[in-house]
């Protein structure tokens, strides 16, 4: 997230926009432009790639729909995340932690080329070159926007699961049924990640866990619409997004887990 954010801060991204609007790119259409910052936030995980982008499109400006259609793009689990807490913690599989990141990002990719509009008068590149940043205060900045960010993440975090708690224990539904751990994956990401297991079949536990990787769950969406408050995020489309991409990473993940069963 550090180094996401002092890219931003040192003028960087600006620098790459050259790159990006190069025939090697061009189907990557009015994504281009956020390129350099979907690539690096994926591997930040949830909310960075989102908080980069807009803090980018208000100072910088461009296309609203290639802003939309990058945030929805950028917003996923981060490498790490899925390695240690879900494959490992979770599976005691670390390769299925990998597979997930890659299930995640492959599944973005061929939704956002099916369904994402892509439309736009190519000339608007909305490149703006920047005087470069000192690097102690692009550092400093980058350091303190991160540490913010996490702060609120963390916070977003508690109050759901807390929330989420709250409420089912309210309904009197019981924290090791199938519907508890449903609930909890639609709403917080990681809580949803450790209680996926709760399913007695280990299909439908894999299905669960993949669908809340690409899902993100609605404490994450919140997220997202806070830092891109005052911005054109097609909201609709980004949670419709976000429901698809959940159904087509718990199906890979129940393949893989399928393929592993039968393997063993």
């Amino acid at each position: 997230m550090v180094i996401s954010s002092f890219l931003l801060y040192s003028s960087a991204f600006s620098d790459f926009f050259d790159i990006a609007y190069k025939k090697l790119f061009v189907k990557l259409g009015i994504c281009r432009k956020y390129l350099l910052t979907i690539l690096l936030c994926s591997l930040c995980g949830f909310v960075s790639g989102p908080k980069i982008i807009c803090e980018d499109y208000r100072k910088n400006g461009g296309n609203s729909v290639a802003f939309s259609n990058a945030i929805i793009l950028s917003s996923n689990a981060g490498l790490g995340f899925l390695i240690s807490c879900v494959g490992a913690g979770v599976w005691n599989d670390i390769w299925l932690g990998i597979l997930l990141y890659f299930f995640q990002i492959s599944s973005s990719i061929l939704l956002g080329k099916l369904i994402l509009k892509k439309g736009f008068n190519e000339k608007e590149t909305a490149i703006k070159k920047e005087k470069p940043t000192d690097f102690c205060v692009a550092f400093t900045r980058a350091v303190s926007s991160s540490v913010t960010t996490v702060i609120t993440i963390c916070a977003y975090v508690v109050v759901f699961s807390a929330t989420t708690s709250v409420l089912l224990s309210a309904l009197n539904i019981e924290e090791n049924t199938l519907t508890y751990s449903i609930i909890s994956v639609l709403v917080e990401f990681c809580r949803g990640s450790f209680l996926v297991f709760n399913a007695k079949n280990a299909l439908l536990s894999a299905f669960l866990s993949g669908f809340c990787v690409g899902f993100g769950g609605i404490c994450v969406h919140f997220q997202t619409f806070a830092v891109c408050e005052g911005l054109p995020l097609n909201k609709l489309q980004f949670v419709a997004f976000k429901a698809l991409h959940g159904v087509l990473c718990g199906f890979f993940c129940t393949v893989y887990i399928l393929i592993k069963n039968f393997l063993l």
